[in-house]
């Protein structure tokens, strides 16, 4: 019914949607345990692959606070900056996942 060019779509969709479910995830779990290096890594293939803006701005933060945990405050600020630019009418997500 479909030719090649529909399956391979959907399978590329569905490839891309599971990819940023597990780099979100794997993301957190590193930051949770302490991994900060291995969470920005996460956050940022993450940004490179999606350029939806609420993704973009999430990961920001995430990447902001790992930077933040690893003392490089300059490139924690960087990251909250450009997530305020992306949006912000949602300083409160910011805000209470910075404190």
């Amino acid at each position: 019914m479909f030719g090649c060019n529909h399956l391979c779509l959907i399978t590329t969709v569905c490839f891309s949607q599971n990819k940023v479910a597990e780099l979100y995830s794997k993301g957190n779990s590193n930051f949770h345990a302490g991994k900060f290096q291995n969470a920005i890594a996460n956050y940022t293939e993450l940004m490179k692959i999606v350029d939806e803006k609420t993704v973009q701005k999430t990961c920001l933060i995430n990447r902001g606070l790992s930077y933040d945990r690893l003392k490089k405050f300059d490139m924690a600020i960087t990251d909250f900056t450009r997530a305020i630019r992306l949006d912000s009418s949602d300083m409160a997500s910011i805000c209470i996942k910075i404190e």
